[in-house]
């Protein structure tokens, strides 16, 4: 379904991230826009800016698209809870009913362990099933364009297109800081424009403290998204 654009635009609209930023994340936390471009980093644009909740958008979107209350989408939805993430199984629940309150998706959640669904990646077993991931964003995400976004790489891949195929090369052969980085903003652009990823929340990972503890720094800047794999 995902080489339909209505669907992957319609995932991203169902998703109140506001909401999930100030339930699950307590508040600490903000909504992004990309896969792991911030502002600041390679690649990045300041026409970013996070895709809307618009609940009904989304509902017209799958209908164009085909689905019916009677005939509705059917997504297979991964997660597992990661060391020092456990709200991915609060995030996941969260999600799955957003987007099965369009009442055109019906989505079979299923949590396994990590190293389970990593296999899983690296093995292109999930193609046409959206994941929740972590990524560590930072100033040169080059390796991504080497690794995750080149299905012919043994890295467990993100999403793909063929002009983000064409253009992962150039990203990585290119020394010129300033060139480079023209040439990972026209990948993000890609990603952004194409709906390849549902980016979600940009956030570090909620704590459970003691009362007796003051004044402690969360790290924020650690993005949370489900992606969308096309193989």
């Amino acid at each position: 379904p995902f080489e339909n654009i209505r669907v992957r635009k319609a995932l991203s609209l169902a998703i109140d991230k506001n909401l999930l930023v100030s339930t699950i994340y307590l508040g600490a936390g903000s909504p992004t826009s990309t896969m792991d471009a911030q502002p600041g980093s390679m690649g990045w644009d300041d026409r970013f800016v996070p895709y809307p909740f618009d609940s009904a958008e989304a509902k017209r979107l799958l209908t164009e698209a085909g689905y019916t209350t009677q005939s509705p989408l059917k997504l297979k939805f991964w997660t597992s809870a990661r060391g020092g993430f456990t709200e991915w199984k609060e995030l996941g629940e969260a999600i799955t009913l957003m987007w099965q309150d369009t009442g055109l998706i019906k989505v079979d959640l299923t949590a396994v362990d990590t190293s389970v669904l990593d296999v899983m990646r690296r093995d292109r077993k999930l193609s046409g099933q959206p994941y929740l991931l972590r990524l560590e964003p930072g100033p040169d995400t080059v390796r991504r364009f080497s690794s995750q976004l080149n299905q012919k790489s043994n890295s467990a891949l993100v999403t793909t297109d063929a002009d983000i195929e064409a253009l992962g090369p150039k990203v990585v052969a290119e020394t010129d800081l300033q060139k480079r980085h023209d040439l990972a903003k026209q990948v993000y652009n890609i990603m952004y424009d194409q709906y390849l990823t549902v980016p979600l929340v940009s956030s570090g990972p909620v704590y459970g403290l003691s009362s007796r503890v003051k004044d402690w720094p969360l790290i924020r800047g650690m993005g949370k998204m489900t992606e969308l794999e096309r193989i």
